[in-house]
């Protein structure tokens, strides 16, 4: 969920054919979602079954079984098996994982990880980083992962068991 980089390749749409999702507004290249670069609403398929990737464990989540991330402007979640014991979670991309420095991205000093909360200063990315873009890598644990496709059944079938779980009362 970095700004201009498509979640779906992981490589830059900066001067691409591209859409933004009109829900979560991140940036797709055109050709890796079938849409027509000149669609002015498109929602993309997560969206549309109201479904997010977790942060962590990098698996997609209905929404209703994520906490999101509490620093306003977020959109990174967690899903309920990765997330804290506390009902309160601020991913790591909003201050430096090497000095602590609050990361702001009006500077263009700030780095993040297109996989995992992980968010550096320019000079402190470690130097293991695979560069994605001028404001976004791959941590060295990404590098060689292979993330499992969205998957709409899943979305649907844990949702119907949601609604379709045994209450029990005593």
């Amino acid at each position: 969920m970095v700004a201009g980089i498509c979640p779906e390749c992981e490589v830059s749409c900066v001067g691409e054919a591209s859409v933004r999702c009109t829900r979560c507004h991140n940036d797709f290249h055109a050709a890796c979602v079938g849409a027509a670069a000149d669609q002015i609403r498109w929602t993309c398929a997560p969206c549309a079954v109201n479904a997010a990737r977790c942060a962590s464990c990098q698996v997609y989540q209905p929404v209703e079984e994520t906490i999101k991330c509490a620093a306003p402007g977020c959109a990174r979640v967690l899903c309920t098996k990765c997330k804290p014991s506390n009902e309160d979670w601020t991913c790591g991309a909003h201050a430096c994982g090497a000095c602590g420095r609050v990361l702001d991205d009006r500077d263009g000093d700030a780095v993040r990880c297109v996989r995992c909360p992980r968010g550096f200063c320019r000079g402190c990315r470690p130097a293991s980083a695979a560069p994605v873009s001028t404001n976004a890598f791959r941590c060295v644990a990404h590098v060689r992962e292979v993330r499992a496709p969205f998957d709409v059944g899943m979305i649907r079938r844990r949702r119907r068991g949601l609604r379709g779980a045994a209450v029990v009362v005593d």
